[in-house]
């Protein structure tokens, strides 16, 4: 039980940290381009959809939130895609 207790706390962490590194920087760029996308308006929305993902696709996302030039990287393919550009 605790091997099971160490892997949530961590699988917990790692989705935080996906949140606070890729998905909210994400966010302060979209309403600094536009405010009134949907996407912006709607953010706690895209938020929990992020989450779920991160969730997840967490095993994959690890390099992504350790490494900051992937992380630019995501954002940069990441963002327009949000904006519906792409």
């Amino acid at each position: 039980m605790d091997a099971l207790n160490l892997v949530l706390a961590f699988w917990i962490a790692g989705v935080g940290m996906a949140i606070y590194t890729l998905y909210l920087p994400a966010i302060r760029i979209i309403g600094t381009i536009d405010k009134n996308n949907l996407g912006y308006r709607y953010a706690w929305m895209g938020g929990i959809v992020f989450a779920l993902g991160a969730t997840l696709c967490l095993p994959f996302l690890i390099h992504i939130i350790l490494l900051e030039k992937h992380q630019e990287r995501f954002l940069r393919a990441f963002i327009p895609a949000y904006m519906g550009d792409k």
